[in-house]
């Protein structure tokens, strides 16, 4: 006798077997899924650490890996940047801290600002911290472990403190001034001011003025243009604008920001 199967019951054993295959499958899919995952971002890191792409960022964080090695004044984002990276000026500036023509320039760079916007210009800082200025080196050190604790609202937080406060320069305002402007851990930052963490990036902005040719503080490269000392807005504002016409005019014939 044929025995008819269409309505023969399935045993526990049949039922088993189809659910232990039906969960290797979606195991094996997803630890597929996370295999590809993993190499792709390996890939990417690799190229991140190559330079074939960068991480773009305006005036916020810094985190992401970019670097302007062809611009005329090399920057990348191991410099405090206010203003969007693509830009199409740069003021690459060098500056100190205990200098009060460095001071006395700050109110002009905020008109430039107010002027041209994030989306027209942006403006680097390099450290140039002269050796008759004793509190100068303390803190530009302290600026950069700002920087690289808190990222770029953070340094411009703390630039604009230290600079409304020249007189009070030293290492308790600048944990002070670091804390107010948002950095969370204040241990690790007086840690490594006590430890010089950030010397080497103090020396490496200084030597890199140097063999730009300037020798004194502040100094500014307009889109690589020189322009030394405290000087007036007009006086930024003539190379600002002839460089941005410069600029908008190589946009327009196809150079890529």
């Amino acid at each position: 006798m044929v025995q008819d199967t269409k309505n023969a019951p399935v045993s526990p054993s049949d039922q088993g077997q189809g659910g232990v295959n039906t969960g290797v499958a979606i195991i094996g899919f997803f630890l597929c899924f996370l295999a590809g995952v993993a190499l792709m971002w390996g890939y990417y890191q690799h190229r991140i650490r190559s330079g074939d792409i960068t991480a773009d960022l305006s005036s916020g964080g810094s985190a992401g890996a970019w670097n302007d090695s062809d611009s005329p004044i090399p920057v990348s984002s191991k410099d405090p940047m206010w203003g969007k990276r693509d830009a199409p000026v740069t003021i690459v500036m060098w500056s100190d801290f205990q200098c009060p023509y460095c001071s006395r320039v700050e109110p002009t760079l905020q008109q430039v600002k107010d002027a041209y916007g994030p989306d027209k210009v942006r403006i680097v800082w390099k450290n140039f911290p002269l050796s008759f200025h004793q509190n100068a080196k303390p803190a530009a050190e302290a600026a950069v472990g700002v920087f690289e604790m808190g990222g770029n609202d953070a340094f411009w937080k703390w630039h604009d403190t230290a600079f409304k406060n020249q007189q009070a320069l030293g290492t308790d305002s600048y944990v002070k001034w670091a804390q107010d402007a948002g950095v969370k851990d204040i241990a690790a930052l007086k840690a490594g001011l006590d430890a010089h963490k950030w010397a080497d990036k103090v020396d490496k902005d200084s030597n890199d003025g140097k063999s730009a040719g300037m020798s004194g503080t502040p100094a500014f490269f307009i889109n690589g243009v020189f322009l030394n000392g405290a000087q007036s807005f007009d006086a930024y504002k003539k190379t600002i604008d002839q460089e941005l016409q410069k600029a908008q005019a190589k946009i327009a014939a196809g150079t890529p920001k």
